[in-house]
């Protein structure tokens, strides 16, 4: 898998990682869009010229960390279809993830889900099926967050028994 992102593409990415930042200093509600564009290194413009909410900007640079790494590891898209490498990568960026949590974003994390299973099914939506098994892998997040990442990705795939040596 290739991941090649367009120059629009890079500066919501971009935005997106001067909210996570942001975060770790400030609650959602005190982030403005001066800081984050200062932060992205952009006009305050450009901001509003892509996004209207700071968790849609979560969202896509979250969505732009599943891209890199899946073609970093050489993630095939047919392995993608598994809940594993979800686990891999929720595993490490464990703690984004739970920074996220703590500041209320977990909404961003549900949409960043929700495109990543878009780009994995290549047809631009998610149907039925892949809702259920994307709320179901939201809920399992949850319980993982909250529990601190206390189990590998390995152990959790084994407990939805959704992971089998010969894949």
């Amino acid at each position: 898998m290739e991941y090649r992102p367009g120059k629009a593409e890079r500066t919501k990415a971009q935005l997106g990682e001067a909210v996570i930042s942001l975060l770790t200093e400030l609650q959602p509600d005190q982030i403005t869009a001066d800081a984050i564009a200062e932060r992205a290194g952009m006009g305050r413009a450009t901001w509003f010229r892509h996004f209207s909410s700071k968790s849609d900007a979560v969202a896509c640079a979250l969505v732009a960390r599943w891209m890199r790494w899946a073609t970093d590891e050489d993630i095939s898209p047919e392995s993608q279809v598994s809940m594993l490498p979800f686990l891999r990568l929720a595993h490490a960026q464990r703690e984004t993830l739970t920074l996220l949590y703590a500041r209320g974003m977990r909404q961003a994390v549900l949409d960043a889900s929700a495109r990543i299973t878009e780009v994995i099914r290549g047809d631009g939506h998610a149907g039925y099926r892949s809702k259920f098994f994307l709320y179901g892998f939201v809920g399992v997040l949850d319980e993982w967050v909250r529990r601190d990442f206390a189990e590998t990705p390995e152990e959790i795939a084994a407990m939805l028994g959704m992971f089998s040596p010969s894949r």
